[in-house]
């Protein structure tokens, strides 16, 4: 009975151990923040956002993250999207001049995603950005604001 109890103390012990390995492994969104703005050296940061979405159900239409940023005409941004790992989604990110696209990280007709884009923006006012997944599936990502630099 002993033995049988030592051996169940050491089971426990490592599914202890393994689980925290794992959630030690996963990124937080302060990690995937800072892991997008290594590369970024002549632009300057404006604002960043986190996005969190579950999978799309069956039948539903998939998941979207909406924010609003005011930008100032004759200004070039730039919006950059970090997908974290540990989530299978690939993050869209489309912004929105009233009812019109700006621009968009994934080009529909060649199925190609990109990390950022750039807006010049023609006009002061609210500009609107949709944050999704491709196919619906779950996904993290950290999206970026910099102003690259006065047109």
């Amino acid at each position: 009975m002993k033995r049988m109890h030592k051996y169940f103390s050491v089971l426990i012990l490592l599914i202890v151990f393994a689980g925290a390995a794992q959630t030690s492994m996963a990124q937080s969104g302060q990690e995937l923040l800072e892991i997008c703005t290594m590369d970024i050296t002549d632009l300057t940061y404006l604002k960043d956002f986190q996005a969190k979405l579950d999978a799309a159900q069956p039948g539903e239409e998939k998941p979207v993250m909406r924010k609003t940023f005011m930008l100032k005409k004759g200004n070039q941004y730039r919006f950059k999207v970090c997908n974290s790992k540990d989530f299978p989604g690939e993050a869209i990110l489309q912004v929105y001049d009233s009812n019109r696209l700006m621009g968009t990280t994934y080009n529909v007709a060649t199925g190609k995603s990109y990390d950022s884009i750039d807006i010049k923006c023609t006009k002061t006012g609210p500009y609107h950005i949709f944050l999704s997944y491709k196919e619906g599936e779950p996904g993290l990502s950290v999206a970026i604001l910099y102003h690259v630099k006065v047109l």
